[in-house]
């Protein structure tokens, strides 16, 4: 996983000053709604650009830095990411009254793991084994246009994580942030597997 842990908002109603900058009013509010996440003097990231969904859409990136420092490195240990994950869920409702917003794969694993440890999963030293990306082709844009977005926002993230009994989970979610599903292989336990517990 190599993305920033961000926030994809993207609204007609986001306005850009003559000067091209953000309205210090707006920018304000980005940052009050991922203040929970972010590091004591370390303010989010805003940036802009393109992500496909019509020129009267402005997109702005709203980027929480220096939050993957305060753990452990994330293939190795998700324990604190129940935590994040319920911050980052907060985050996410309150940038909703600006736009349409999309989170990027961190930001979606840490709502997955809190989700997770809601369901009554042993998540305590889950690990991750693996992600992947799968993105959401927009017809409506062909594709030379396409080609000019910074980014493609719309997309299923797909994790597959091993929990505390030693059993993966394989889920899926969405770059919107819901969880479409979360599966669990039997993989710790040889007769569960084998059908013989």
């Amino acid at each position: 996983m190599g993305e920033d842990f961000a926030f994809c908002v993207c609204s007609e109603l986001l306005q850009r000053s003559e000067s091209g900058h953000l309205p210090p009013g707006l920018a304000h509010d980005l940052a009050e709604a991922v203040r929970d996440l972010t590091l004591p003097d370390t303010p989010p990231v805003l940036e802009s650009g393109s992500a496909g969904y019509g020129a009267s859409m402005e997109t702005i990136l709203v980027i929480v830095t220096g939050l993957l420092a305060i753990g452990p490195a994330i293939e190795q240990n998700l324990k604190s990411w129940p935590s994040i994950g319920r911050r980052a869920e907060q985050a996410l409702r309150k940038l909703r009254n600006q736009g349409h917003v999309l989170v990027a794969e961190p930001v979606a694993l840490s709502m997955l793991v809190a989700e997770m440890e809601r369901r009554g999963i042993p998540v305590g030293d889950a690990r991750l084994l693996a992600s992947h990306v799968i993105p959401v082709r927009n017809t409506s844009v062909i594709a030379e246009a396409a080609s000019t977005f910074r980014a493609h926002p719309d997309r299923y993230y797909v994790f597959i994580l091993r929990d505390d009994d030693d059993d993966t989970h394989v889920a899926v979610c969405r770059s919107t942030g819901a969880i479409e599903s979360v599966e669990r292989l039997v993989s710790g336990n040889y007769m569960e597997y084998a059908g013989l517990s």
